[in-house]
């Protein structure tokens, strides 16, 4: 399982004021509207894999405004299509304000291209943000960097251990040698050079393409399941970084973007955790207001009121405590794919969505859901629930700001299991 997806969908009033909008995205445009329990649910756009049984979806991410409409765009990743070949993967990139078509990228045959992808960052120096798509299927795994000016490729980056799964997950790192240049996080859950399954996560420079630093990890551990930025926490003027490293129940690592040492000692969940930091982690902005940025981590796999009912956290950046936990509630819901969720209530506090992609409520068997919840006491906010049976949606979500002007950040939520995206 694994990233984002929702370019084009919009919510009425909540609470009385706020409105939020849910962005969705796919490979081309569905006439007919997406179906949400909720009926304050409103589609911005809505889209279908272009084939079949390409798990499109199963990546997704915001990207910066690339086209000049002043809205933020969306990418999915398709990494079993094999359009290009078999298994050769496809990524996407669509504009957030009219769900038009931006980009397509292809892999090669049996690179799985978009099983992660992300903004980079403006890593040419031109002035707009690029794109980083993983495709950890051939050899030692590779990552591949396109320009958002015209989709042009920038470079490609490689892993150092055959079959390491270099490009499982990537994302943009900031600006860690301030040269600049945005500088990119790849993970390698793979690689062996801390052990068996150790993993090792790559910072790597985006203007030259040369290792800043490498961090590995021990036998089992599986670091690099998941990358993302997180802001500079403590305090040395450089932003540093949140890696997931899911084996043996999971961690979540929280590493100095100078050298990648901790910053922490490894963040874990409850007991019965089972993939804590597999591919869902991520940077918030600061939702305790102490002027530092949190950190988030989902574990879809945990075990809580039943097997399987999954759990997300957050904590705190400034200190490393945990201030909120958030379970499935039933046994199967799935609980953890997610992030941020944008200012959903108005409140000026960024507040958290998680996915519960495989939950069942009522008679629809795993139609999967998603739940806002208010970053300033963790309370409930709002549920969007999926109509269609096995759709998952909640494979992922993330916020992507609000590309219809209406006041209100817009989410970007995935169905990856039927090859859909919102």
């Amino acid at each position: 399982m694994h990233r984002y997806g929702c370019v084009g969908c919009g919510l009425g009033p909540l609470s009385g004021a706020a409105a939020l909008g849910l962005a969705l995205a796919s490979a081309s445009a569905s006439a007919a509207p997406g179906e949400f329990l909720e009926p304050e649910v409103q589609v911005l756009h809505q889209f279908e894999g272009d084939q079949g049984g390409g798990s499109f979806g199963w990546a997704v991410s915001e990207l910066g405004d690339i086209d000049g409409d002043g809205a933020m765009e969306a990418m999915a990743g398709a990494p079993g299509n094999s359009i290009g070949g078999m298994g050769a993967g496809r990524s996407y990139a669509f504009s957030g304000k009219t769900g038009a078509l931006l980009y397509t990228f292809t892999g090669d045959p049996g690179d799985k291209l978009g099983y992660a992808l992300a903004d980079a960052g403006d890593v040419d120096g031109d002035g707009t943000t690029d794109i980083i798509v993983g495709a950890p299927g051939n050899g030692p795994g590779h990552a591949r960097v396109y320009s958002g000016a015209d989709g042009l490729e920038i470079a490609v980056l490689a892993g150092d251990t055959m079959a390491g799964r270099f490009g499982v997950a990537v994302a943009s790192a900031g600006d860690l040698d301030d040269d600049g240049h945005a500088d990119v996080l790849v993970g390698a859950e793979k690689d062996l050079s801390g052990g068996v399954d150790a993993g090792r996560v790559y910072a790597i420079s985006g203007a030259d393409q040369s290792t800043l630093w490498t961090r590995d990890g021990a036998a089992g551990n599986l670091l690099g399941s998941g990358t993302a930025p997180l802001g500079d926490i403590n305090g040395d003027d450089v932003p540093d970084v949140v890696v997931g490293a899911p084996g043996q129940g999971g961690a979540v690592w929280v590493l100095s973007g100078v050298d990648g040492a901790d910053i922490y000692p490894p963040l874990v969940g409850d007991p019965g955790s089972a993939n804590l930091g597999n591919f869902f982690v991520g940077g918030l902005a600061d939702v305790n207001d102490d002027d530092v940025p949190d950190i988030y981590g989902g574990d879809y796999g945990a075990d809580g009121v039943g097997p399987g009912a999954g759990k997300a956290y957050v904590w705190s950046g400034k200190t490393g405590a945990r201030l909120f936990t958030f379970a499935g509630e039933f046994a199967g819901d799935g609980a953890g794919p997610g992030r941020a969720g944008g200012d959903a209530n108005g409140d000026g506090v960024p507040d958290i969505a998680v996915g519960f992609y495989s939950a069942t409520r009522g008679d629809v068997q795993g139609a999967g859901l998603i739940t806002l919840y208010s970053g300033t006491d963790g309370s409930t906010l709002r549920t969007i629930t999926g109509t269609t049976a096995n759709e998952q949606i909640g494979f992922d979500v993330v916020t992507i700001g609000d590309v219809n002007d209406d006041g209100r950040d817009d989410l970007v939520l995935s169905g990856a299991a039927d090859n859909r995206v919102y």
